[in-house]
């Protein structure tokens, strides 16, 4: 019982931290708490929506196969469909699957964000297919703008992107491109800031993947005033570094205590499992390992975060065994250790399209 107090400690004086962070933490907007897109336009017009971070959720215009700049979609004519012909094409075609409406005299579709983009059906009912680019746009109608700067923040676009608001490119993931050779993969989180000039937001973003195993929007996307934004960016960094600075002090704690008693592999095998977990945490939520190490490629980035979260599974199983060596036999133990030796094999030696 004594081995089991330094950890017990520990457990719950970090348990106590995330339970603060989580407390003052801002909220993240529930999925249907706001107005949603329709037809590729949110109209948040007598909403009130300046008082809270908007998801820019819903139906976004999709062109599959196709990397169009707002200048592309303004001359195309694509764009200028009128609300009959919207209407005509939503009733000639019913929702696919995955929420895509086809548009098929437009060479559009209607498809919902956040999503997997290879579950949009096409006008001849194909899947979009896990490779692949092409562009999203959403249009967005608000009030008076209740500031003169608003702010949008991007979590997790696979595996490149491009984004544009009204016709001006104000940031991107990589270099969205037509193959795999003429795009550089990146799926970093970031924020970019930009004025208000009027009650309509255009918004394009263009992406590509040929890494991952799945692409798309596959994070709702928020919009809210310079302060809003801001205030939650801040909060999200601050709760990552406490979470992977509380799992890298109690790694660090168990692992001089397992030095000074060895014979307690208890310590040492929830102290890895620790720093492991401290590892795949700055893979997570605002990514605090790009940050660290911003030259660390697409590639790399993602086998440490599959690598590190697998590593996870096999140090807490080997904590549990030696805490409760009869009840777990030795047979399944070393089974889940080959398995896990499996896994972090492919992750090392196979493509991100792979092991992902």
């Amino acid at each position: 019982m004594k081995k089991a107090l330094p950890i017990a400690f520990a457990v719950l004086w970090v348990a106590a931290v995330f339970a603060v962070i989580y407390w003052y933490t801002p909220r993240f907007p529930a999925a249907g708490e706001g107005p949603a897109g329709v037809k590729g336009v949110l109209d948040l017009r007598g909403t009130n929506g300046s008082d809270r971070l908007i998801r820019l959720d819903g139906e976004w215009e999709f062109y599959r196969g196709k990397l169009l700049s707002p200048q592309d979609l303004a001359v195309s004519g694509e764009e200028e469909l009128t609300a009959a012909d919207r209407t005509r094409a939503s009733c000639c075609k019913a929702a696919g699957p995955g929420g895509s409406t086809p548009a098929a005299a437009s060479g559009l579709e209607y498809v919902t964000v956040p999503g997997k983009w290879e579950n949009y059906a096409g006008a001849a009912g194909d899947k979009n297919g896990n490779l692949g680019y092409g562009t999203f746009r959403l249009k967005v109608n608000m009030d008076k703008p209740a500031a003169s700067v608003y702010g949008i923040k991007v979590h997790n676009i696979r595996a490149s992107h491009r984004l544009f608001i009204n016709g001006e490119p104000v940031g991107g993931s990589g270099v969205p491109g037509t193959t795999a050779a003429s795009t550089t993969h990146s799926n970093v989180p970031y924020v970019r800031y930009f004025p208000m000039a009027g009650n309509t937001l255009d918004i394009t973003v263009q992406v590509a993947n040929y890494r991952f195993y799945t692409g798309g929007i596959a994070f709702p996307i928020l919009l809210g005033t310079q302060e809003q934004i801001q205030g939650f960016r801040d909060y999200s960094i601050g709760r990552d570094m406490i979470v992977s600075t509380g799992f890298f002090l109690l790694g660090l704690y168990l692992l001089v205590l397992f030095r000074m008693r060895r014979t307690e592999r208890s310590w040492l095998y929830f102290g890895l499992f620790t720093l492991t977990g401290c590892v795949y945490a700055m893979t997570q939520g605002e990514k605090l390992l790009s940050a660290l190490l911003p030259s660390l490629s697409y590639e790399w980035f993602t086998r440490i975060q599959f690598g590190s979260g697998i590593s996870t599974e096999v140090f807490l199983l080997m904590y549990a065994h030696t805490l409760l060596p009869n009840r777990i036999p030795r047979w399944v133990v070393k089974l889940c250790v080959a398995g896990v030796a499996v896994r972090l094999a492919l992750v090392l030696l196979t493509p991100v399209q792979v092991f992902s």
